[in-house]
């Protein structure tokens, strides 16, 4: 992954593949559900992201993570937010 072009995509909505996985206040595993996240930052050593919609998560991890990147057109708002895809392995 080009770091400098990751960096042009903060802001941007993202998914993530394989989905993350939630667990309930007994560490269960709960259903699996696509979360929208938002690509809040990237320096030369790690990528943050913020949940974009109702649970307020936030992590940060490794930039070498990042595999890939493709773009989501058809999730794109115009004039607001771009929706970039799915990052993962």
């Amino acid at each position: 992954m080009n770091l400098e072009q990751l960096k042009k995509l903060i802001g941007s909505r993202i998914q993530l593949a394989p989905r993350v996985i939630h667990l309930d206040a007994l560490g269960r595993e709960l259903p699996s559900r696509d979360v929208i996240w938002i690509l809040s930052d990237v320096s030369d050593k790690e990528v943050r992201i913020d949940e974009a919609t109702e649970l307020g998560l936030r992590t940060t991890f490794g930039r070498d993570i990042v595999h890939h990147f493709d773009t989501n057109r058809s999730k794109s708002i115009p004039g607001g937010m771009q929706s970039a895809g799915r990052p993962g392995r």
